[in-house]
């Protein structure tokens, strides 16, 4: 994402945050959105990968009606803001900007997942192999022990 944005790309960045907890089944303990929870409501379909059929509430349908004009207005202009949301692209020091998306109030935040990436910038630095890049940071070996 840096690398684009440094080469002049518009980057919009997003988050879910956003479920519908009648969506998952009781035995996923974690309730959280995943990788395709977008689909139902793009696709107007009634159940979610790993979830189970439940109907749409309000918030579903105000939740499905952002990502789809969202969607429409990138297609259409190459830029997902509507005269509800003005979503920003990520831009220099802004590169980890994004769209909260959730029901009827999605805003700009900064710095996506930023204490994670703390977390990993600090371990990267306190020690001499990268676990990030999985290597030695003097030679540039990997490691190749197990």
């Amino acid at each position: 994402m840096r690398f684009k944005v440094a080469a002049g790309w518009k980057v919009f960045n997003y988050l879910t945050a956003y479920i519908n907890r009648n969506a998952f089944p009781r035995e996923i303990p974690i309730k959280k959105p995943l990788h395709g929870y977008e689909y139902p409501y793009i696709f107007n379909i009634t159940s979610i990968p790993i979830g189970k059929k439940f109907d749409f509430n309000d918030d579903d349908r105000e939740f499905a009606d952002i990502l789809i004009e969202t969607m429409v207005k990138f297609v259409k202009d190459g830029n997902p803001s509507t005269d509800e949301i003005n979503w920003q692209p990520a831009s220099g020091d802004e590169n980890l900007r994004y769209l909260e998306l959730k029901p009827f109030s999605p805003e700009m935040k900064a710095p996506l997942f930023g204490d994670r990436l703390q977390f990993w910038a600090l371990l990267t630095k306190h020690y001499e192999f990268d676990i990030i890049r999985g290597i030695h940071k003097e030679s540039l070996h990997s490691k190749d022990e197990l």
